[in-house]
């Protein structure tokens, strides 16, 4: 009997620290719970103040006896089995049958100073501008700046047309069509007038490659010049000077069918360029006004060179004088891209302006020298 007694003694003893060990547990969720409720309302205090609403603050709810002993009584049936538990004196009701005190709700106003919204017409809105309006303002911006440029190609400026065909009878023109060779074509040329050079004009086109080169052949001496015309797979028209002992032309186009044109000109029949000029491709043109003068060279060209001609007609072999007052003169002058150079010009002569295709467009001016600054 007191065995049994000292039993149950030690039992009592036993739920009673279990239960004091889950009341502890229990205030510490509470509190942990009691935290975290308090963290929340500062949370929506912070993200619902700027909207100068008031902010529901509720209470944190501390939990009762009789929650405490259903959790116990929860803990004991996990520990000791439903039967024993049941066995205790401790009678804890089920979780959901534990009414809960309906927590009060405190109201607190949060003031928040009102931000003034940005007037709506301070915003700038951009004007939308009609298509053809647009167009109308870059042309303007194109002419009015001041600056110089030069106007857009219109027209097949890269076709040569039909290639001439030389009339009977004709003198100073060499024409030809033929089909591919594996020979080169070489004949004689009459020269146009006594002076030491002659300028050619040169037209073709060949489905391969077509190339006219002048010839120096004698009985003692034989010598290739500069090809005059160079196409390939297409047409193509240049401006060449021959000195005087160019006795023949040659033409070479080895594949497929080619037709070519070449006049041979005295200097004296080139155009004048008188003021201004505008034009695409290579050109040469007369000059004839008596003394120093420029010449303004505005070429748009992958590559471009604008040479001086002395109207002495010695070619390589001139000698005359620069005037004092401009000490070295260059004869030539060239680019790449958009350009813009000043040729002075000592004396009457030609200008040649070379190595462009045949769309690139070009304008020469002429000026008094030193009439205007080139900054």
């Amino acid at each position: 009997m007191l065995g049994v007694l000292v039993v149950l003694l030690a039992f009592v003893a036993l739920v009673f620290a279990v239960e004091a060990s889950l009341a502890n547990k229990a205030a510490r969720r509470a509190a942990a719970s009691a935290a975290e409720a308090k963290q929340l309302v500062a949370e929506l205090t912070s993200a619902m103040a700027p909207r100068g609403e008031r902010v529901a603050l509720t209470k944190p709810r501390v939990p009762g006896r009789a929650e405490l002993n259903a959790v116990l009584h929860t803990e004991l049936v996990q520990l000791l089995g439903r039967r024993a538990a049941a066995e205790l004196p401790l009678r804890a009701a089920p979780v959901d049958a534990v009414p809960v005190a309906a927590a009060p709700v405190l109201v607190a106003p949060v003031l928040v100073a009102p931000v003034a919204p940005a007037p709506v017409d301070a915003v700038p809105v951009p004007v939308p501008v009609p298509v053809a309006a647009a167009a109308a303002t870059a042309t303007a911006a194109t002419t009015d700046d001041g600056l110089p440029r030069l106007p857009a190609v219109t027209g097949p400026v890269d076709s040569v047309g039909p290639i001439p065909r030389r009339l009977s009878g004709e003198r100073f023109h060499y024409a030809g069509v033929h089909d591919g060779s594996a020979e080169e074509l070489e004949f004689p040329i009459e020269w146009p007038g006594p002076d030491a050079i002659a300028v050619t004009m040169a037209q073709g086109f060949g489905e391969r490659n077509l190339m006219i080169r002048p010839m120096t052949r004698t009985r003692s001496r034989i010598r290739t010049h500069d090809k005059i015309l160079d196409v390939y797979s297409a047409g193509g028209r240049a401006w060449g000077v021959l000195t005087r002992d160019v006795t023949h032309l040659q033409v070479a186009a080895p594949e497929g069918h080619c037709e070519w044109s070449v006049r041979v000109l005295g200097p004296t029949e080139l155009d004048e360029l008188v003021d201004e000029r505008s034009g695409a491709g290579d050109t040469m043109l007369a000059i004839r006004r008596e003394g120093p003068t420029e010449v303004v060279i505005h070429v748009k060209s992958v590559v471009w060179r604008a040479e001086f001609i002395c109207g002495c007609w010695r070619g390589a072999d001139c000698d005359c004088p620069t005037p004092e007052e401009f000490g070295y003169l260059p004869r030539s002058v060239s680019g790449i891209g958009e350009s813009l150079e000043v040729l002075t010009i000592p004396r009457p002569g030609l200008l040649w302006l070379e190595r462009l295709e045949s769309s690139a467009p070009w304008r020469l001016r002429l000026r008094p020298v030193g009439s205007e600054s080139d900054e």
